[in-house]
C-alpha cells in the first residue's frame, strides 16, 4: 500500500486564516490542489509532508506540524493511506508566486502557480484534499 500526504500549509492574514493552495498544467490533474505526494519508505508522515512542503513550494519554515487526519482511499489500480497534515507557516511568503519543483519523480520541472484561499473558502480544491480543512479551525 502507498502511502501519501496532503499538506495543508496555513498562515493568518488580516482577513483571517489562509490555506496554500497551486494549480498547474498538467492534463487529468485537479484544477487547484493542495502540496503533497509520496511519503518514502522511510519517512513518518510529518517527514514526508514537511519534505513534500518544500519540494513543491520553496517555503522552509513551518511551526509545529500534526497529522490532522488518516484516511484510506480504495482505487482501481491501488490503495493509498492519505495522512492529512497542518504545517502552519513561520516565516514570510508572497501572495502569490511561482515555483519550478526541483525534485521528485513525478514532479520534478513543473511550475507550480501558489496562492493564498482564505478559509473556510475551499472552492475548486479537489474535493479529496479539502475533506478535512474544517480540522484547522
Amino acid at each position: 500500500m502507498r502511502r501519501r500526504a496532503c499538506a495543508y500549509i496555513t498562515r493568518e492574514s488580516p482577513d483571517g486564516p489562509q490555506l496554500l493552495v497551486f494549480t498547474h498544467h498538467v492534463p487529468d490533474a485537479p484544477d487547484v490542489q493542495v502540496p503533497g505526494g509520496t511519503i518514502e519508505p522511510d519517512e513518518t508522515p510529518l517527514e514526508g509532508a514537511l519534505r513534500e512542503a518544500r519540494e513543491e513550494t520553496g517555503l522552509a519554515q513551518f511551526g509545529h506540524l500534526r497529522v490532522l487526519a488518516e484516511e484510506v482511499w480504495h482505487g482501481p489500480e491501488e490503495t493509498v493511506e492519505c495522512y492529512f497534515v497542518h504545517l502552519p507557516l513561520a516565516q514570510a511568503a508572497p501572495d502569490a508566486w511561482e515555483h519550478v519543483v526541483a525534485a521528485g519523480e513525478h514532479d520534478q520541472g513543473l511550475v507550480f502557480s501558489l496562492f493564498w484561499t482564505t478559509l473556510p473558502d475551499t472552492s475548486g480544491l479537489e474535493p479529496n484534499m479539502a475533506e478535512y480543512v474544517h480540522l484547522l479551525r
